[in-house]
Parts: C-alpha cells; structure tokens; sequence
C-alpha cells in the first residue's frame, strides 16, 4: 500500500481551529465582550458599539446576580468545563479511521468524566461537564485523549493537565492545551474550565473586569468618532 493522503487541506484545519464552536456560555462566569478584538479606526465604530451594548448588558446582569449571592444561604463548590474540540490529532502521514474521546479526571483518585466518541481528524466534541464536591483536595486535572481500539477497548493517546493552584483565581481559563506522550507533536485539545468556591468574590471580580472593559471602549469610541 501506498502513503496515505489526508482528507482535508491546511485551509480546512485552519478554519477549524479559528471557528467558535462553544454551546455552553451560560455555565460559565465571565464577560464576553472585548473591545480588543477590533483595531481603533472609524471604520470600526459600529463594532465598537455592539461590544458597549453588550457590555452595558452584561453589567446590568452581574450587579443582579452577584446582589442575590450575597442572600444566598447554600453554594455547591464546583468545577465546571468544556471539551470543544481537537487539532492535528491524527498520527503523522497517516489517515485512519479512529474514534476518540476526551476523559477529564482529577488527581489523584478523583472522579472522572468521558466525552462521547469523535471522529479524530477535525473533532469536535463541545461536550460539557462539572464535578460538584471539594476540588481542592485535589492536585491536578487531567485530560487525556483515548482511541478505541476495535475490540472496544481504549488506547491512552495522549494527555495534558492543568495544576488545581492555577484555578484558584476563579476567572475562566479558555485555551489550547499540548498534548504530550502523543506520537503528533502539534496535538493540542481546546479546553473551557473554571473553579468556582466563592460565588459572590468571583462575580465581583468579573463586573470590575466588565466596568474596566466598558470604561475602555468608552474612551476608544470618543477617539474613533473624532477621526
């Protein structure tokens, strides 16, 4: 048998990787709204004022919610995250048709949660998931990617983790985590994730991040219609 050919071009992987494939925004404690996502020019401006709107929006929500926390008498700590989906998982110069998932797992000894099968050349899982009890005893989230095999058992294909102490700020990580122990050296899982044990700290913490944003686009917008 001859090389095997991949089925999609770097143009199609490209666009994989820059589509926002998220359905679970509401799990999630944070402000969308960013006005660094646009260059300041006037030709810009109505950007501009869909990220005040929405900012303006998001404010007005953060102040109810986090007032009512402050009367809430229960809260269930939590870890909360999202498996969106996968790039380059495939082995080099290869093309099969393995099936993968994502299991996320605290260590040592904890809980662990397993994402449905995905097809591994452009994955997308954008599965979602928490864990409800005491995160911090705790070291460690793993994630780690396994093939199944075709007697329908699975195969570790690689794996990253995150260390407990980096979530402790509460404020949402969203990112590209490498895989490592994988035969691809450019594997990498896109991963939501976020601890939450102080619901009305966290909240406050995010209306400053939205007040410092709104602030921000305000002044942006005076500039850009004076041009």
């Amino acid at each position: 048998m001859g090389n095997c050919t991949e089925r999609y071009s770097p143009e199609d992987k490209h666009r994989h990787y820059c589509k926002d494939v998220s359905k679970n925004e509401k799990k999630f404690i944070y402000v969308s709204g960013n006005p660094e996502l646009f260059v300041e020019s006037a030709g810009f401006i109505r950007q501009f004022e869909q990220v005040e709107e929405t900012l303006r929006y998001e404010k007005k929500n953060l102040r109810r919610i986090s007032e009512a926390c402050v009367e809430q008498k229960s809260f269930t700590e939590r870890l909360v995250f999202e498996v969106q989906k996968g790039q380059n998982l495939s082995e080099p110069s290869c093309l099969t048709r393995d099936r993968i998932l994502v299991r996320v797992s605290l260590l040592p000894k904890g809980p662990y949660f397993d994402t449905g099968f995905c097809d591994f050349e452009l994955p997308v899982w954008n599965e979602f998931g928490e864990f409800t009890e005491k995160i911090s005893k705790y070291d460690q989230v793993k994630f780690t990617v396994f093939k199944e095999k075709p007697e329908k058992n699975l195969r570790p294909k690689g794996d990253c983790s995150i260390n407990i102490s980096n979530l402790s700020s509460q404020m949402m990580f969203f990112d590209w985590l490498s895989l490592k122990n994988c035969k691809n050296p450019e594997s990498k899982i896109l991963i939501k994730l976020q601890w939450v044990f102080n619901e009305q700290d966290l909240y406050q913490k995010v209306l400053n991040e939205c007040n410092a944003r709104l602030k921000k686009v305000e002044e942006i917008l005076i500039r850009v219609r004076n041009i």
